[in-house]
C-alpha cells in the first residue's frame, strides 16, 4: 500500500487501507501474527483490524536494515466458522521515513491450544458432623492465556456431603477455545470427636444392711457418627455399695477409637436410728413405800439395719413416789 506515494506529511497519505480475506477459519481463539518486510526509509506506520475491530497498537514498519519481521498483534476470537476480513490502514510515517508505504507478507493464525491453569487447592480435612460425614465447601480460580479469568467447576460440587474417609475432588476450567484444564485435591472426613457421656449427678443412698445398699443408676452415651455407643462402668447398676463414698468411672468408645471418660459418686449413709423392740424392768412394780433403794434390772432389745449389736444405756430414771 503506497498511499498514492503522497510525499506530504500526515494527514495526507493516511487512512488508505487494503483488505485481505482469511477464508473458512474455524471458530476458536487465535493469536494473529503478521509478517512484513521492513525498510530503513520507505516504510510508514500502520494499524491492523479484524472484522472492523483494531488489534494491538500502531506498527512502524521502518527499521534498519531491511528484513522480514513478525509481530504478534494479539488475540482474536471467532464465534463461528467462516471468512474474516483483515484490514491494514496507513497511519502516517515518522520524520525519518521518506514514504508511507506499508508491506504485508504473511498472516498467521496460531490456534489457542493452551488449557486454563487452575490454581492448586490444598487437601482439606474436615470433622464429621453425622454418620453421613460432613458438608464441605470450597472455591477455586483459573486463568487462561487468552480469556483471562475463567470459572472453575468441581465434581463433587462445593457444598456436597462427603462420607468418612478420603474423597477425590476434580476441578475443571474451560476456555473459549474448548481447552480444558484439570486439577484435583482430596477431601478427608475424620471422626476425632469422642462420645458424649450422660451420667447421673452424685447419688446418696441409705444403707439397708451392714454391707451398705444396692444402688441403681442409668448411664448412656451419644456420638456424632456412631448410632450405638456402649458404656462400661467400674460398678454395675444395682450393685451393693458400702458405707461411705464410692467413685464410679464410666467409659465410652466409638468405632474410631475415640474415648470419653467420666465419673460420679455414690455415697451410702446410715442415718436411720436403731429400733427398740422390747423395754422391760424387773421388778416392774414397787409396793409398800419404805424409802429403801431396790435394785431394778432394765432389759432392752433393739435392732438396727447396719449394726447387728446395737448398744443401749439408761438416760434417766423417774419415780411417781414422793421423796418423803
Amino acid at each position: 500500500l503506497n498511499a498514492n506515494n503522497d510525499p506530504l506529511p500526515p494527514p495526507a497519505g493516511t487512512g488508505e487501507y487494503v483488505e485481505f480475506t482469511l477464508p473458512n477459519v474455524p471458530a476458536g481463539s487465535y493469536n494473529l501474527k503478521f509478517r512484513y518486510k521492513s525498510h530503513p526509509n520507505n516504510r510508514g506506520r500502520m494499524t491492523l483490524a479484524v472484522d472492523g475491530i483494531q488489534l494491538g497498537g500502531t506498527l512502524n514498519q521502518r527499521s534498519s536494515p531491511a528484513t522480514f519481521l513478525e509481530v504478534d498483534f494479539g488475540v482474536v476470537k471467532f464465534a463461528t466458522t467462516g471468512n474474516h476480513i483483515v484490514r491494514l490502514t496507513s497511519a502516517g510515517r515518522d520524520a525519518t521515513a521518506t514514504q508511507y508505504t506499508i508491506n504485508a507478507d504473511v498472516f498467521t493464525l496460531v490456534p489457542d491450544n493452551t488449557a486454563p491453569v487452575i490454581a492448586a487447592l490444598p487437601n482439606l480435612t474436615r470433622e464429621a458432623t453425622s454418620a453421613e460425614g460432613a458438608v464441605v465447601t470450597y472455591s477455586g480460580s483459573a486463568t487462561d492465556n487468552h480469556d483471562g479469568v475463567v470459572p472453575v467447576s468441581f465434581t463433587p460440587p462445593s457444598g456436597s456431603t462427603f462420607p468418612l474417609g478420603t474423597n477425590l475432588v476434580v476441578s475443571l476450567a474451560e476456555d473459549s477455545a474448548g481447552n480444558i484444564g484439570v486439577n484435583s485435591f482430596n477431601v478427608t472426613v475424620v471422626d476425632t470427636t469422642p462420645p458424649t457421656l450422660n451420667l447421673p449427678a452424685a447419688i446418696t443412698a441409705e444403707a439397708t444392711s451392714a454391707a451398705g445398699a444396692p444402688v441403681s443408676f442409668t448411664v448412656s452415651a451419644t456420638d456424632l457418627v456412631a448410632t450405638d455407643v456402649g458404656v462400661s462402668v467400674t460398678h454395675e447398676p444395682g450393685s451393693v455399695f458400702p458405707l461411705g463414698t464410692t467413685t464410679v468411672t464410666a467409659t465410652a468408645q466409638d468405632d474410631f477409637d475415640n474415648v470419653a471418660t467420666g465419673e460420679f459418686t455414690i455415697t451410702v449413709v446410715d442415718s436411720t436410728a436403731p429400733a427398740i423392740t422390747r423395754l422391760a424392768a424387773s421388778p416392774n412394780v414397787l409396793t409398800t413405800p419404805n424409802h429403801q433403794m431396790i435394785p431394778v434390772t432394765i432389759a432392752v432389745t433393739a435392732t438396727d439395719a447396719v449394726d447387728s449389736t446395737p448398744t443401749a444405756r439408761i438416760l434417766s430414771v423417774t419415780s411417781n413416789e414422793p421423796d418423803n
